[in-house]
């Protein structure tokens, strides 16, 4: 019902992506790409590093609410589908790379 990432460190962090592309919101830490994959609030919770308490108090709200988690879960399923497709990430990388060879 609700993916649980609490990592130290990390890259960008696929696997919150995928969970949220299921409809399952997400309680992950701060580390690295990871508030870049999660909406705070939206699609899930962000929490410190290495606050286990912070963690525990998001996921006892959303085991009160299965409202809440429902939209949540609505939430990152509409997010990823909006800026995490191929086509999408495609398209990125390629206006990346045109605004690197433009520059002098």
């Amino acid at each position: 019902d609700v993916l649980l990432h609490l990592a130290w460190s990390e890259g960008f962090g696929n696997a919150p992506l995928e969970a949220q592309a299921m409809g399952v919101p997400v309680v992950a830490s701060d580390a690295g790409g990871l508030p870049e994959n999660i909406a705070d609030g939206v699609t899930g919770f962000i929490v410190p590093r290495r606050d286990p308490a912070a963690a525990a108090e998001k996921l006892a709200l959303l085991a009160r609410s299965p409202d809440l988690r429902a939209r949540m879960g609505q939430a990152g399923r509409a997010r990823v589908r909006a800026a995490f497709t191929l086509d999408r990430q495609i398209a990125a990388w390629v206006r990346l790379y045109g605004a690197v060879v433009a520059q002098p």
